[in-house]
């Protein structure tokens, strides 16, 4: 499964490069960060309150 998500990461990489210019694919892998950041965030901040809470 590893192996496949590496690939098909590859895959879509390489045709989002070819139909997006390269500085989009750099703001659209940006703003995922931006957003896997939040989500994280999020979820720490969640755990810590429940740890209090118990």
């Amino acid at each position: 499964m590893f192996n496949l998500s590496i690939a098909l990461g590859a895959l879509f990489g390489g045709l989002a490069v070819d139909s997006i210019a390269t500085t989009g694919v750099l703001w659209i892998g940006g703003g995922l960060i931006l957003l896997t950041l939040a989500v994280l965030g999020g979820t720490g901040r969640a755990r810590h309150l429940g740890a209090r809470r118990a």
